[in-house]
């Protein structure tokens, strides 16, 4: 009987999955429950952001140096859309400026929205020390750099393949197997 009650629990994991797996969202997903808005308003899912690196940039229309770097981000991101997308972090006045800023320098990009929860997550998460400040997420949510600003200034033809071997890298040490303890180190079981 119990045998028979374990292959069946077995069984419907296979078939339905583990509650985990069913329940588990993307990392993007995760980060931005609430989605995410185009220049437009309207709504996007974060599913738009799979397999990409991603930048978060952090910036503000009242900000010169924003002004000045966003049109260069503009041009990059669209020479790469295939590999990187832009979530703009805005660190704007009122919610009505940052659609301004976003609609007049035809920002391409998504936004986590004006003071989301989201936003003010990773605001805390990064505390940019001044904007503007691009952080790059690998495909997985990993921190690819907290450069990006100086690396699409200094590097533009080289950083995007810089981010791709760090953010590979990155996930080649989340599937790489612990090292095995060397000989007198912890674990080793002495007779």
């Amino acid at each position: 009987m119990v045998a028979r009650l374990t292959i069946c629990l077995l069984l419907a994991c296979l078939i339905m999955g583990s509650p985990a797996s069913v329940s588990a969202g993307t990392v993007w997903e995760e980060m931005f429950p609430d989605g995410l808005w185009n220049a437009k308003g309207e709504n996007v899912g974060p599913k738009v952001l799979e397999g990409k690196l991603v930048g978060l940039y952090f910036s503000g229309h009242w900000c010169p140096d924003c002004r000045r770097f966003t049109p260069r981000l503009i041009t990059f991101r669209n020479l790469n859309q295939a590999d990187i997308e832009i979530v703009l972090i805005s660190y704007d006045k009122s919610e009505a400026e940052m659609w301004t800023y976003m609609t007049t320098t035809k920002m391409p990009w998504l936004t986590a929205g004006y003071k989301t929860p989201a936003a003010e997550a990773l605001k805390a998460r990064f505390k940019p020390a001044s904007i503007p400040c691009l952080v790059v997420l690998s495909p997985t949510g990993k921190v690819v750099t907290l450069e990006g600003v100086p690396d699409v200034q200094n590097a533009p033809e080289t950083c995007l393949h810089a981010w791709k071997a760090a953010a590979a890298q990155a996930a080649a040490d989340e599937t790489a197997p612990p090292p095995a303890p060397a000989a007198g180190e912890a674990g080793e079981i002495d007779d």
